[in-house]
């Protein structure tokens, strides 16, 4: 099934996490996208982002508007997985499986490296975790990835806002070889 031309897996939230508990056991990154209205449109004006979530693991439903396109054409949306949904299930299976986990945040975000740490330890207190600052508009900075590459993350999180997340995550995952999930999450954090 495919909305403007983007093909969706229609999964539920069981399915998810089963998916998650396959790539975390693989042996390679898979890149999960969270397919909203905007990511939608955007992909559909450009190119170059729709080949880059056309070539991701899993394109989530997330957003009413992807629902209703869906169901506009009878066809099951399956669970609305949210950035938020995503984060959560990944970060659950990180822990449960001893997986670190690493944050990238865009250097003019408006997360803010201290807070994100109180709040990932409140929530998950013994998942490891790296937390780096990219300006995604420059070359990743090959300090910064040997950084968080000797953490060893098998889970990737790129909080940059759509388009740059999905496109970043997309150049440079191969720069952190024990990945196993890499997901751009947005307004999630």
């Amino acid at each position: 099934t495919t909305v403007l031309g983007i093909p969706v897996d229609r999964v539920s939230t069981v399915e998810l996490r089963g998916f998650l508990r396959r790539a975390f056991a693989s042996n390679r990154a898979h890149r999960i996208v969270t397919l909203n209205p905007e990511i939608a449109v955007a992909a559909h004006r450009d190119g170059r982002y729709a080949s880059v979530i056309r070539t991701a693991d899993l394109v989530t439903v997330d957003g009413m508007g992807i629902r209703l396109a869906l169901r506009l054409r009878r066809r099951p949306s399956g669970d609305r997985i949210t950035g938020t949904t995503l984060l959560e299930a990944a970060c659950a299976i990180a822990t449960e499986e001893g997986r670190p986990a690493a944050f990238l945040l865009q250097s003019d975000g408006l997360t803010a490296p201290p807070i994100l740490r109180t709040e990932l330890k409140r929530r998950w207190p013994s998942l490891p975790v790296a937390i780096g600052v990219v300006d995604p508009r420059r070359p990743l900075d090959p300090t910064l990835a040997r950084a968080i590459a000797d953490q060893e993350p098998g889970l990737l999180v790129v909080n940059f806002g759509h388009p740059v997340q999905e496109q970043w995550i997309a150049t440079y995952v191969d720069q952190f070889p024990s990945v196993r999930v890499a997901i751009g999450v947005g307004g999630a954090l």
